[in-house]
């Protein structure tokens, strides 16, 4: 695999960044591209989805001339995807869209088709269990970047200047870290053990209600997953570093860890590609 640091330019003169990345089983990967020219003022996003195959070209799910912040596919393999103010549903370029709020949507994630989230401006937070959409909101204004959980009981979130919440029924608790930096990532790994990851090298486990801070790298990490037997964290253009003992330690530079995910493989993605490790080598698929 080579390192190609240099972003792509299409022939139209359009970038072409693989923005976001979700696991599939085997090999199979969803990607979310987006195109825009130089004035950022054209916008195209497009969901792909590769098979369990390496010899498949990646298919186009959604292909939409909007900003698609972020998607989710659920476990009936159907698409959530967030467009301003909106949100997609459906498969295979047959959706529905729906304007949810007057405050933007940045951020839709879900447990399972019955518990589906959606984060956006001054602590705006969605929750669906079936059609209907009921508003949970914090009780404070920032904007959240990220949610994770592993059942109902059980949901975090982070977002802007240090915001790290807990949802419990529908009461969200704030859990104070000290600090005011950028929260991007989280990942809760068990009951009561999360990781989370943001700006200015910020990396921490919180468990038991006690935080564990990790050093770091001086870098801006992005996302935070488990592979197997390890915590891997995504550092953005300086690729994916790895969690030993309290240390975060560089594991593969040469790849973008703009986003992660991980299933049967480790996923990452960053400009126009996306990365697979499956535990012994990284291979890399180039968007064009």
């Amino acid at each position: 695999m080579t390192d190609d640091t240099e972003r792509y330019i299409s022939p139209e003169g359009f970038t072409v960044d693989c923005t976001l990345v979700q696991a599939d089983k085997g090999t199979g990967v969803w990607n979310l591209i987006v195109q825009m020219d130089e004035g950022r003022e054209e916008k195209r996003s497009q969901i792909f989805h590769t098979p369990s195959a390496a010899d498949v070209e990646p298919v186009i799910l959604l292909d939409t001339h909007t900003w698609i912040s972020s998607f989710w596919v659920a476990p009936s393999r159907t698409i959530y995807a967030c467009d301003g103010f909106s949100l997609w549903r459906g498969s295979n370029n047959q959706f529905t869209q729906q304007r949810l709020s007057d405050r933007m949507i940045f951020k839709v994630w879900g447990l399972d088709e019955a518990t589906v989230f959606v984060l956006g401006e001054e602590g705006l937070v969605l929750r669906s269990r079936g059609e209907a959409w009921e508003q949970i909101s914090i009780p404070d204004t920032v904007r959240l970047s990220n949610i994770h959980g592993l059942s109902s009981k059980e949901i975090f979130a982070v977002g802007e200047r240090g915001a790290f919440w807990q949802l419990t029924g529908d009461i969200w608790t704030q859990i104070d870290i000290n600090t005011n930096a950028n929260l991007l990532g989280v990942y809760v790994d068990g009951p009561g053990r999360v990781y989370v990851c943001g700006e200015n090298g910020i990396c921490f486990r919180y468990e038991s209600g006690s935080i564990v801070t990790f050093v770091t790298q001086p870098r801006r990490y992005t996302s935070v997953v488990r592979f197997r037997d390890n915590i891997y964290f995504g550092a953005s253009g300086q690729g994916v570093d790895i969690l030993q003992g309290q240390e975060v330690i560089p594991f593969k530079p040469n790849v973008f860890g703009q986003r992660l995910s991980a299933g049967d493989n480790l996923w990452s993605c960053g400009h126009n590609a996306f990365f697979r490790f499956d535990g012994n080598g990284w291979y890399r698929k180039s968007f064009k």
